[in-house]
């Protein structure tokens, strides 16, 4: 019995998940669209540079939502850039280019 309730309540974390990224996906991509809709008319101009700004931080936004809030992400990015600079300040041989020439 308890295998299933443990079951269900990972089920249901699982859906919380989802449900937030689809949620916090669509709010800054219907943001930006809903505003892309304003760019008809006598504002036309200042709803369209809001537009372009925001579309152009679409990316941005949703490598900060999924990516740089999430702890486990960032600890993951934690860890690789503290194995690589161990690994560059190891005394293992490094190659060296002369760009002097």
């Amino acid at each position: 019995v308890s295998s299933k309730q443990e079951n269900e309540e990972n089920q249901l974390g699982k859906l919380s998940v989802q449900l937030r990224a689809t949620v916090s996906v669509l709010v800054v991509l219907g943001v930006t669209w809903l505003i892309g809709a304003f760019t008809f008319g006598s504002v036309s101009i200042l709803f369209q540079y809001i537009f372009i700004i925001l579309n152009g931080l679409q990316g941005f936004s949703i490598f900060l939502l999924h990516v740089v809030l999430k702890p486990e992400v960032r600890k993951r990015w934690y860890n690789s850039i503290h194995d690589i600079t161990n690994s560059l300040s190891s005394n293992s041989p490094v190659l060296c280019v002369d760009t002097t020439a």
